[in-house]
């Protein structure tokens, strides 16, 4: 996601959450834009290996992360986790299959007409990231984070209307 987009969701946060962002020292290289996120009192940088943020992870009151390694990580741990799905690998591994989604796993995800692409977009990126999730609502996305957030019921699977 773009980080105005992680700024949005930051600030709509309650003023006791703590936001860690993960990577690592190179990922803040390659995207200096992320680093004014730094900047916000709420807000650190955690560059551990998976195996040491693993138990931290089972203590979040939520992920919310993109298609990454961390993101199934934290699904797989038990977090309860806002995956913002790329259309990418639709049909592959994101969304996941209903029969095997966990209850902790939620999924905000746009239909595009080049989903199944694997990673090998077509399209010029936008805002710095693929189109499939530059194009994802940002006040869906922050909406569905604090419903998360307070223990609402929030489906599985949100798709947005709309192909791209």
């Amino acid at each position: 996601m773009p980080p105005e987009l992680y700024r949005r969701l930051i600030d709509a946060l309650p003023d006791d959450v703590q936001v860690s962002i993960t990577g690592t020292d190179a990922d803040m290289d390659r995207n200096p834009a992320y680093r004014k996120l730094l900047d916000l009192p709420s807000v650190r940088f955690d560059n551990r290996t998976f195996e040491a943020i693993a138990p931290d992870l089972r203590a979040c009151d939520l992920v919310v992360s993109v298609d990454t390694a961390l993101m199934h990580l934290a699904i797989a741990v038990g977090a309860p986790t806002l995956g913002l799905a790329s259309a990418a690998y639709t049909g592959e591994i994101v969304p996941y299959a209903p029969e095997i989604t966990p209850p902790n796993a939620h999924f905000l995800y746009r239909p595009m007409s080049c989903e199944g692409c694997l990673g090998d977009c077509v399209h010029p990126k936008e805002s710095g990231v693929f189109r499939c999730i530059a194009r994802l609502d940002a006040d869906t996305a922050i909406g569905t984070a604090l419903k998360l957030l307070a223990g609402d019921d929030v489906p599985a699977v949100i798709t947005m209307e709309g192909s791209g």
